[in-house]
């Protein structure tokens, strides 16, 4: 007992010394900073002509862009038509539509951690095509053309697409919600999932509410929705892409395509003309640049600020031809614009040689270029938290 006193007596006197010497001198606490380690550009590829899709990575420490990254990390292709990309978590998840799957890589050295076969965790074709991905809560959700079929004989669609509910540590299927033809973007406010059915732009396109707690489904319907894409949320709005239509009549291009706000009561308005965009989560970068056959297209763009519900000019200092898609660093705020390359016989758009992505700061100002792979379709920033 006497050991048993003295013993706990000892302890306290060094407590007490090292929490005296601790009030003296403070052990310095490292800080959580954000940063971007590079950005990741999904590139779909060609389809007719059999050129598969791929990551390319462009890394910020070493300035130096691999366009090949996911096959060069795994020794395999991502298959044709690589469509979007998500960072969550330390992982990258990519969309690859014609192959059916998921590709989960690591965020840290893109080495493939799982790949998802949509078309065998999901029944009756409805894992089929997958196209966009969004996450929350430790769960990937994945829009799939599924059933979707479009008869161009009527001009007319049928069957239906669906959202695959993933978690993000088994990668086993939790739920699937049945949405209308063709579906696009997906964003979540609250408690509602909304999904964006294009219907392959055969008209009667809509948007897709999914209460998440009772699984039931609403349409929005509005004659302003044609051909929704993407969509993010901002501020309880949802702020979608869509690609317009096209001209019956020469020369054939691309008409009422732009960013449009729905309200929570479904109102549906035209916010910006644009082709192509992507969000910080509070402002929204647009490239307008719409397709006329047989034409170089006259390309601009532009910032909207969802706050002040205005838009400037952004004005790249270095010149772009067939401009494609748009990412923003959300850290930085480096603006990243990917290309199609030039036909050096047709001087056209080239959707069979590799596309260039060139990098500007917040002002325009020019920082570089680099290649990717054919085909840029997407833009995503490789975000971590550093401690120091």
């Amino acid at each position: 007992m006497k050991k048993f006193y003295f013993s706990f007596a000892v302890l306290a006197m060094g407590a007490a010394f090292l929490t005296a010497c601790s009030d003296d001198e403070e052990t310095p606490q490292k800080k959580a900073v954000d940063v971007t380690n590079g950005v990741a550009v999904v590139c779909s590829g060609n389809m007719s002509s059999s050129i598969n899709g791929a990551l390319t990575y462009y890394n910020y420490s070493t300035k130096l862009a691999t366009a090949q990254a996911f096959r060069l990390a795994n020794g395999r292709e991502l298959g044709l038509t690589a469509n979007d990309a998500l960072v969550y978590g330390n992982k990258i998840y990519i969309v690859v539509d014609n192959e059916n799957t998921i590709e989960v890589v690591s965020k840290k050295d893109l080495k493939s951690v799982k790949q998802i076969k949509l078309s065998e965790l999901m029944s009756d074709g409805q894992g089929a095509h997958p196209r966009h991905i969004i996450a929350q809560d430790g769960k990937i959700y994945v829009s799939n053309y599924g059933t979707s079929v479009a008869d161009w004989t009527t001009y007319t669609t049928s069957g239906n697409g669906s959202v695959a509910v993933l978690d993000t540590v088994s990668f086993n299927l939790q739920k699937t919600y049945n949405v209308g033809c063709y579906p696009e973007g997906l964003a979540i406010i609250g408690d509602n999932l909304y999904v964006l059915n294009s219907n392959y732009s055969m008209g009667n396109a809509s948007i897709s509410k999914v209460n998440l707690s009772t699984g039931t489904e609403s349409r929005i319907m509005d004659e302003n929705i044609m051909n929704p894409v993407s969509v993010v949320a901002i501020d309880g709005n949802l702020y979608y892409l869509d690609s317009g239509s096209y001209d019956i009549n020469p020369p054939y291009g691309q008409i009422n395509s732009g960013v449009r706000k729905v309200t929570p009561d479904g109102k549906v308005t035209k916010i910006i003309d644009a082709t192509a965009m992507c969000s910080n989560g509070k402002d929204i970068y647009v490239i307008n640049s719409p397709y006329i056959y047989g034409q170089t297209p006259a390309s601009s763009y532009a910032i909207y600020s969802v706050a002040s519900a205005s838009s400037k000019s952004f004005v790249p200092s270095s010149d772009i031809e067939f401009p494609n898609t748009i990412g923003v660093d959300p850290i930085s705020g480096d603006v990243f614009i990917a290309a199609n390359s030039k036909d050096p016989d047709t001087k056209a758009a080239s959707y069979k040689l590799p596309g260039y992505v060139k990098q500007f700061k917040a002002d325009g100002t020019f920082v570089g270029e680099f290649a990717c792979w054919t085909g840029p379709c997407a833009i995503v920033a490789i975000t971590d938290v550093k401690y120091e």
